[in-house]
């Protein structure tokens, strides 16, 4: 709604969305904070290295995979794993935040010791869920840009007959998992649970988007 020539009229709008670049000569490094995909994030960057620094291209990456952290934010989200996979329990230990636009972070961390959705606890007491409020940061005006897990595997092999393992992901395409031991298990139930996106996926989704 919107007041005009003595009246209220009901008018749509399409907001432009806030783009944040931070650019670092000294370490070479240039980030786009802002809602959306790895694949539009590329798309900004060369637009600002040819537009501000005079680049035709940005420099060749290999990526073959993308990390979409936003599903987190959700008490909603769930781990998807098969029974046959060995996972017991899957625990978020700490988001961090990149508040938008300012671009400043803020990390959330749970206790070793706490229930599985602690970390929702945490996030109903910063950040406001859909309405405006004057006291919580809006959680639609944040970005997760890193996320630790951690997860209980069942293993033979040990004497406690199970292992705990620490996923770190770091967006956009940062993640400490390998191909060995129980890490392709986990990362397998990153991909069915929509965390871990094949880079062409997400291209192919940014484009239809």
């Amino acid at each position: 709604m919107e007041w005009e020539d003595n009246e209220l009229a009901s008018k749509s709008r399409k907001p432009a969305f806030e783009i944040i670049f931070v650019y670092s000569q000294s370490q070479g490094s240039l980030e786009v904070y802002f809602e959306g995909r790895k694949t539009v994030a590329t798309k900004l960057q060369e637009m600002f290295v040819q537009t501000i620094m005079a680049i035709e291209k940005l420099p060749k990456t290999i990526q073959d995979r993308v990390y979409e952290l936003n599903p987190l934010k959700s008490p909603e989200f769930t781990f998807n794993y098969g029974a046959g996979s060995g996972i017991k329990e899957v625990k978020i230990k700490e988001l961090r935040f990149t508040l938008l636009p300012q671009a400043r972070n803020l990390i959330l961390k749970v206790k070793p010791d706490d229930p599985p959705d602690a970390i929702y606890t945490l996030i109903n007491q910063f950040f406001a869920r859909g309405h405006s409020s004057t006291n919580y940061y809006p959680l639609g005006m944040t970005q997760i840009t890193q996320a630790t897990i951690s997860a209980v595997i069942t293993d033979s092999s040990c004497k406690k007959g199970e292992v705990k393992k620490t996923i770190k992901i770091t967006w956009p395409d940062g993640c400490n998992l390998k191909n060995e031991d129980k890490d392709p298990i986990l990362r397998k139930m990153l991909v069915d649970s929509g965390l871990e996106v094949a880079y062409e996926e997400s291209e192919r989704e940014s484009k239809a988007g």
